[in-house]
């Protein structure tokens, strides 16, 4: 999709270079005459792709030395407008250009910290599997020892069988209560590691921890207004 369609031509009045976006028009440095009125066009997609196309058949554009009559070009290429090879600079185009941010070192990021967000599920699980049974521990201690007894062992003995039963679900607990207390602060260490990584690549603005999936779609920008960088990948 295109983004931006730049113009770029020769004002026949004053000789300048003349830069137009939508209704700006844009003038500045003197130019050779070669360069005709409406010269040339770069349009900008989406996706961070610049293409220059000649406009008309009486021109003559050059890319890297070679003439041209579209083609998509990247920033550093050398572009020249005419017969009198003007050198057009990127630094007068990139005031008029949309930044682009290339996100795709992102997409590990977002992965790795969906696998260790996996992970602490998967241990908080087990944490309450274990809580769940040292509460179940209890109950059965007392029917053991019960049952222990009605076939014929001393009181003392069952007593001490249910007692052993209760301190292991007793540790079992305990153990369990420890470790769920600290499954916040690994949460919160988990997200904050992501979150060191997880930035524009212009501007250093931290990006909600959303899917990768979501900053890939078409026209996402950085949230910072300074800024405003089109996210590709």
């Amino acid at each position: 999709m295109i983004l931006m369609v730049l113009t770029i031509g020769r004002d026949a009045c004053t000789g300048q270079l003349n830069i137009s976006v939508g209704n700006n028009i844009i003038n500045g440095e003197i130019v050779s005459q070669t360069v005709s009125k409406k010269h040339a066009r770069l349009e900008v997609t989406d996706k961070g792709e610049y293409i220059l196309t000649n406009l008309n058949i009486e021109n003559v554009t050059f890319v890297n030395t070679l003439c041209i009559e579209r083609k998509q070009i990247i920033q550093g290429d050398c572009i020249e407008l005419g017969a009198g090879h003007y050198q057009l600079s990127w630094d007068v185009l990139d005031r008029f250009l949309p930044k682009f941010a290339d996100i795709k070192p992102l997409e590990n990021a977002w992965n790795n910290y969906k696998i260790e967000e996996r992970k602490l599920a998967i241990r908080l699980g087990r944490i309450n599997s274990l809580r769940n049974l040292s509460l179940l521990i209890t109950p059965v201690s007392g029917l053991v020892g019960g049952f222990l007894y009605k076939n014929g062992m001393e009181v003392s003995s069952s007593v001490v069988a249910w007692g052993l039963f209760a301190i292991l679900g007793f540790i079992l607990f305990v153990i369990s209560w420890h470790q769920s207390s600290s499954i916040p602060f690994q949460k919160e260490v988990i997200e904050n590691k992501a979150q060191e990584i997880y930035k524009c690549p212009i501007c250093g603005q931290m990006l909600p921890l959303q899917k990768y999936e979501y900053l890939k779609m078409s026209h996402r920008r950085c949230p910072n207004p300074n800024c405003q960088a089109y996210f590709v990948s």
